[in-house]
């Protein structure tokens, strides 16, 4: 395994370093006009102890990603973050991390916390040296590629991975959702604008799909745990069903409270948490009525 300093070093080396930052690195010079500057947010959690709060905010933080992460990877652990944005402070403070995205933007604003980043075009090689890494982790990357394009990037991230490294996923699914699977029947055409092309979701898979893709490039599946289960959706669910005209009344006004509540800067960690636990109680839903899913994966051999 190569340490950070190492792979910094390598970077380096094939000269594409952008001025006036030491350890942002361009490797791919063009610019992605549908991602440049589009997804600049850095999760700004960070912590130095291990109190109940903190273990409370990681199981909270986007449907416990960040507690996945924790668990499964240990401090000074060298980690790729793909299409990191802005970039996850907690990451920064704990791990080895270095950022990859095709945004300038957004790297700029990731080497704050990262150790190092690079601007990559994920449908490439990486300029990243064979089992270098203990891990890669993302959230809400892997439903803007298609299947085809999904399998290109596990090869490479199965050749850069150590033995027995891991992937830590979170993304999107092709959920059946009874909330969202209604009006979805309402007006296909309208859930194709708002849940597919608005965000360039163009990989929108079950989670049964998704699996299946993992472990036909050599990875094992450890966990596939499904979010937002319930009609309580996040915040983005919601304000994309309000798109729909013909809604019953009670229901428009149910979407409307959480999409207030959920904008709130005081009363979204508040029901953030309100929805891990009804996920949490509602254990006996189906993965398919899964929103979103975090996977965990272990490169096999």
């Amino acid at each position: 395994m190569a340490s950070v300093e190492s792979l910094i070093k390598h970077f380096q080396a094939l000269d594409c370093n952008v001025d006036p930052f030491p350890n942002l690195f361009d490797f791919e010079g063009s610019v992605n006009e549908f991602y440049e500057g589009t997804y600049c947010n850095m999760v700004n959690f960070s912590s130095s102890k291990e109190g109940v709060l903190t273990k409370l905010k990681l199981w909270t933080i986007k449907s416990g990603y960040l507690q996945k992460v924790k668990n499964h990877f240990e401090p000074g652990d060298v980690l790729i973050d793909v299409g990191c944005g802005g970039g996850v402070k907690y990451f920064g403070q704990q791990f080895n991390t270095i950022g990859a995205d095709t945004s300038l933007g957004s790297l700029k604003i990731a080497t704050e916390n990262y150790s190092a980043c690079i601007k990559v075009n994920l449908l490439k090689k990486l300029p990243i040296p064979d089992e270098s890494v203990d891990g890669i982790v993302s959230s809400f990357v892997w439903e803007h590629f298609t299947q085809d394009q999904k399998l290109f990037m596990l090869e490479e991230f199965h050749r850069v991975l150590v033995k027995s490294g891991k992937l830590v996923f979170m993304y999107d699914v092709q959920t059946d959702n009874p909330l969202i699977k209604r009006y979805k029947r309402i007006d296909p055409a309208l859930y194709i604008k708002e849940f597919i092309d608005v965000d360039g979701h163009v990989g929108y898979q079950t989670p049964h799909e998704n699996q299946k893709g993992f472990e036909s490039k050599g990875f094992t599946v450890l966990e596939n745990q499904g979010n937002e289960r319930t009609i309580f959706l996040e915040f983005s669910a919601c304000h994309k069903l309000l798109k729909w005209g013909n809604m019953n009344p009670i229901v428009r006004y149910f979407l409307k409270s959480i999409c207030g509540i959920a904008s709130n800067k005081v009363t979204f960690p508040i029901y953030s948490l309100f929805v891990r636990v009804i996920d949490l109680l509602a254990f006996f839903a189906p993965l398919s009525w899964a929103r979103t899913v975090i996977t965990v994966c272990q490169k096999k051999g």
